[in-house]
């Protein structure tokens, strides 16, 4: 696929930053293009390696928000 804002296509092996979910499930797998722009892979469309990489990079994303988190 090609970016619809800088016209790269899609890498190889994309930075995975995450998962957006839809009523709980995972139905997109977010990344960066080198642009900036966030773009998706449908989670139906990616291999168990990017859906491995996207559940990490979400667990990573909520642990670190949880630790930001003021302490009561």
């Amino acid at each position: 696929m090609i970016c619809p804002c800088c016209s790269r296509p899609t890498p190889l092996n994309p930075t995975i930053i995450g998962i957006q979910y839809l009523d709980a499930e995972p139905k997109l797998i977010l990344w960066n293009c080198e642009c900036g722009s966030t773009r998706a892979i449908r989670w139906a469309a990616a291999t168990r390696a990017q859906r491995m990489e996207a559940f990490l990079a979400d667990l990573s994303r909520q642990q670190s928000e949880m630790m930001m988190a003021p302490a009561r």
